[in-house]
């Protein structure tokens, strides 16, 4: 009885262990991501005239890369604590190279269409190899479906949740 237990043990445990394995191939091997079909955020045009403006000036400044030799690729909107030793979360905007930027960070295109108005697809965006505004994954789910916006000053960004009110990054 304790042999065909062990027995009946180690079958499990090698039947784990090759689903196990079989999940981390399929995970590896599917490396293509396919664009999503709509913006993490909405941007609107007063922020995405003022994002297209900071980079094209830091751009020009720096000739495509920065100090370290780096390229930039946009501006990442990140979620983290903040830096000020306070116990709370932020929302950041920073520049972002292209080597820094990860596989789930998703890209919100500045361009717009030749209408003028209507902002460019993900689809149309994906590998256009302009700069973005990248939403880091770890923000991703926070600030799904808001919209960018820029504070009166004319050059600090906040983000508004889909009912118009301004979103705190330490509310869930």
């Amino acid at each position: 009885m304790v042999v065909e237990n062990r027995n009946l043990a180690h079958a499990i445990h090698d039947n784990v262990k090759q689903t196990r394995n079989m999940a981390t191939s399929k995970r590896s091997s599917s490396k293509l991501k396919a664009p999503p079909r709509k913006a993490a955020v909405n941007l609107t045009p007063t922020s995405r005239s003022f994002f297209k403006r900071l980079l094209s000036q830091k751009l020009s400044n720096t000739s495509t890369s920065d100090s370290a030799g780096k390229n930039i690729a946009g501006i990442m909107l990140n979620y983290q604590q903040s830096l000020s030793g306070q116990p709370r979360m932020v929302f950041s905007f920073e520049f972002v190279h292209e080597d820094d930027l990860d596989e789930n960070d998703e890209g919100v295109s500045l361009e717009v269409l030749s209408d003028g108005v209507t902002p460019k697809s993900p689809s149309e965006s994906f590998n256009d190899n302009l700069p973005k505004l990248y939403v880091h994954h770890h923000a991703f789910m926070k600030v799904l479906g808001a919209t960018v916006d820029l504070k009166e000053d004319g050059f600090t960004p906040f983000l508004i949740d889909r009912e118009g009110n301004e979103m705190d990054p330490n509310n869930t």
